[in-house]
């Protein structure tokens, strides 16, 4: 187990779940602690832990991809370029980059297009063909 001291406040690396009777012992063990230190005093504050979690509901309500971004997806970009250009998440770029580019690439070879003819006319003719 990790925790860090700053100033006179410690943070612990994760939560300790404890129940009452763990948590009334590990006050008594903390205060003997700081029962020598100058201050003496033992303040525990309560922290809601912030949990990140995905689902379907979620993922619908994001921003929607706008032509010109999916235009930048097929560039030969790095992520991380793609990213700061548009403003989304890495994992965002990835996710919609993984999904979006083979698909439109394909459906653009049988078309007659290659990689550097892409415009947003050519993305607007696939989104409306696949609707």
């Amino acid at each position: 187990m990790k925790f860090f001291i700053k100033g006179d406040l410690i943070d612990f690396e994760s939560p300790i779940p404890m129940d009452e009777q763990q948590l009334t012992e590990f006050q008594e063990i903390m205060n003997d602690l700081v029962a020598e230190s100058p201050k003496g005093e033992l303040v525990i504050q309560e922290v809601k832990e912030k949990y990140k979690t995905y689902s379907k509901e979620n993922s619908e309500k994001g921003r929607p991809w706008t032509i010109q971004e999916l235009l930048i997806l097929t560039h030969p970009k790095t992520n991380e370029e793609i990213q700061s250009e548009i403003g989304r998440t890495e994992m965002s770029v990835r996710m919609h980059r993984a999904k979006f580019v083979p698909e439109f690439m394909s459906w653009a070879r049988k078309n007659g297009y290659s990689s550097k003819q892409i415009t947003i006319e050519i993305i607007t003719k696939y989104l409306e063909g696949s609707k």
